[in-house]
């Protein structure tokens, strides 16, 4: 089940002249939040939707969603699901819920060739705004062919070290008793594998209530 409202911000970087697209060839167009039973073709958490995709879905299997281009998250049960840029259809499921949610940004790191320790190269793809943005509390999920191979998340304030934290998985939480970041403040968020390399994204702090308000999730695809 589709946890709390999480607010989105998508913004897709690679290497100017590289399009980034999912394992079928087609742009992604969503992104798999939650999957409880079979799909068809096979599906897991946090995998991307592919542009033009049909996903076919047992009939207890619950899937929950997030589509891009109209900043839906939907929750469905059963059913086939078909999606493009554009929109989304929900073809003979049951919608258990179908929410709006302000627009994410979504950061894509393409294969560069780079050498290992070097930093991944990144082109901002979305929206016109030039500017990544996060809360004050970042919250991220990594899709893509490397999702597994970072072990920590590191954030960095002047070069110097503001936080650090053990990857678990592709999805990281901003822990609840850590200090929240300054808001319009610049910092670098650094996903490290084990062997050295890793990746640098640089971001800024939007103000942020401190009420029940959810926070900005981040979406990081490296292949």
């Amino acid at each position: 089940m589709f946890m709390r409202a999480t607010v989105f911000a998508i913004l897709l970087l690679v290497p100017m002249a590289a399009a980034v697209h999912s394992a079928s060839g087609a742009e992604p167009v969503g992104i798999v939040f939650d999957l409880t039973g079979p799909a068809e073709p096979a599906l897991q958490r946090f995998a991307e939707l592919s542009d033009g995709g049909s996903y076919k879905l047992g009939p207890s299997t619950r899937l929950t969603f997030v589509h891009y281009r109209t900043c839906r998250v939907v929750s469905v049960v059963g059913g086939t699901v078909r999606l493009d840029q554009a929109r989304y259809n929900i073809i003979g499921g049951r919608i258990e819920s179908d929410q709006l949610q302000p627009c994410p940004q979504h950061y894509v790191v393409a294969p560069t060739g780079a050498p290992a320790g070097t930093t991944g190269a990144l082109l901002l793809r979305s929206g016109g705004n030039d500017a990544t943005i996060t809360s004050a509390r970042p919250d991220l999920i990594l899709t893509g062919a490397r999702a597994d191979a970072f072990s920590t998340v590191e954030i960095r304030r002047d070069d110097v070290a503001v936080a650090l934290f053990p990857l678990g998985g592709r999805r990281f939480v901003w822990p609840r008793n850590q200090e929240w970041l300054a808001a319009g403040e610049g910092y670098r968020l650094i996903l490290s594998r084990p062997t050295g390399a890793h990746v640098e994204i640089p971001f800024t702090v939007v103000e942020s209530p401190r009420s029940a308000e959810p926070d900005r999730l981040l979406i990081v695809h490296v292949d």
